[in-house]
Order: structure tokens, then C-alpha cells, then sequence
């Protein structure tokens, strides 16, 4: 029997982190692609501040969580590699 509360894309991923910090490796959490066509992509907080919805949630190897629009799908064998 399947979790059907368990994430339905569990796909590895590289991605460069918002900070501009580098990259990191992790996996595929959520994907928020059918809110993008149903929602604002941005919402104004106050003068300063914008928040933009990401397509993707990735859980980081090293902990944490990043939300991001842009990601590369990487094997499980290449990423033993790094």
C-alpha cells in the first residue's frame, strides 16, 4: 500500500542556492506547478518586500529546505560521484 500523504516526486536534483553561495544536492519535495497556473506569482508585503511563489521545494542532503524555479534532475549513480 502507498502513503498517499508521502511526496509523488522524490527525483534527486542539483540546483545553485538562492544566496549565490554555490550548489547543493537534494531531493524533490514538492512541485508547485498546478498553483502557477491558478495563482499570483508575487505578492507585494510592504514597500520593501515581495514574495514570488517557486515552482519547486527541494530538501537539501545537508538540511534545510530551498524553494526554487530553476534545478537540474540528476541519476542516483552521479550524484555518488560528487
Amino acid at each position: 500500500m502507498t502513503n498517499p500523504t508521502a511526496p509523488a516526486d522524490t527525483r534527486r536534483v542539483r540546483l545553485d542556492l538562492p544566496d549565490g553561495s554555490g550548489s547543493a544536492e537534494g531531493v524533490v519535495v514538492d512541485d508547485f506547478s498546478d498553483l502557477l497556473k491558478s495563482h499570483p506569482t508575487e505578492v507585494t508585503i510592504d514597500h520593501d518586500h515581495i514574495a514570488r511563489l517557486r515552482r519547486w521545494a527541494v530538501g537539501l542532503d545537508g538540511g534545510g529546505i530551498v524553494f526554487t524555479d530553476s534545478l537540474e534532475f540528476i541519476d542516483a549513480a552521479e550524484s555518488d560521484q560528487s
